[in-house]
């Protein structure tokens, strides 16, 4: 909420990194998804939404895609993406999802994203993808109510969290998690799958194998 322009945005990461040069690097990240998801317009590269990559069903486009925001975060100063997002679009009714998905296939999703992560990683940006274990078949928004799941493990295996398998298999670093409930997963119905240790722990952690960075989304939700 404090940019203003480009210059002025990388003349503040240079001077945070300067503060921390010689020691463990400090890790900046933002919103920068393409499409309605950007933070940085003006003189930076914008993408269009997942949803318009996954029109086109390339992988090899979902990859320099990765590549070139990559390229361009770390010329403005920032080694951390807060994407891709992996939800796959499964409810049409979505209020938050939408575009911001590859498609209402998981395949499709995980394919594209998996490719995304690549580009992004090899060029020195962080990938977080979101929002785990799956926004796209909730009724709400979860910047204002907390949104509620009612699909059972198996369903969840098989489609929302088939997009993160592919992913982690191919070298993701972080992910983020969603403000939503998972009544027939969650140790209680309303508890956010971000504080649940069934989802978290069991799901991420010991089933899917995930070693890399968790991080919630926004907190002010």
């Amino acid at each position: 909420r404090n940019i203003d322009n480009l210059e002025q945005v990388a003349r503040f990461t240079r001077e945070l990194h300067g503060l921390t040069a010689g020691g463990v690097p400090i890790m900046l990240g933002l919103d920068q998804e393409g499409g309605n998801v950007i933070r940085l317009r003006d003189g930076a590269m914008l993408l269009p939404g997942n949803m318009a990559l996954g029109a086109s069903r390339s992988p090899m486009l979902s990859y320099v895609a990765g590549q070139g925001l990559g390229v361009d975060l770390n010329r403005i100063g920032f080694n951390v993406n807060l994407a891709p997002v992996l939800d796959v679009n499964s409810n049409p009714r979505n209020p938050v999802i939408g575009v911001r998905s590859y498609g209402e296939r998981a395949d499709l999703v995980g394919t594209l994203g998996a490719w995304f992560v690549r580009g992004q990683q090899e060029m020195g940006v962080v990938g977080v993808a979101k929002h785990f274990p799956g926004h796209g078949n909730t009724f709400g928004d979860s910047h204002f109510s907390m949104p509620s799941s009612y699909v059972d493990k198996e369903r969840l295996f098989e489609l929302e969290l088939a997009p993160f398998r592919t992913a982690i298999d191919a070298g993701l670093d972080a992910i983020m998690t969603a403000h939503i409930a998972l009544p027939r997963i969650s140790e209680s119905p309303r508890i956010p799958a971000t504080l649940s240790k069934n989802v978290i722990t069991h799901i991420l952690r010991e089933e899917l194998g995930f070693e890399g960075v968790v991080i919630t989304d926004g907190l002010e939700m």
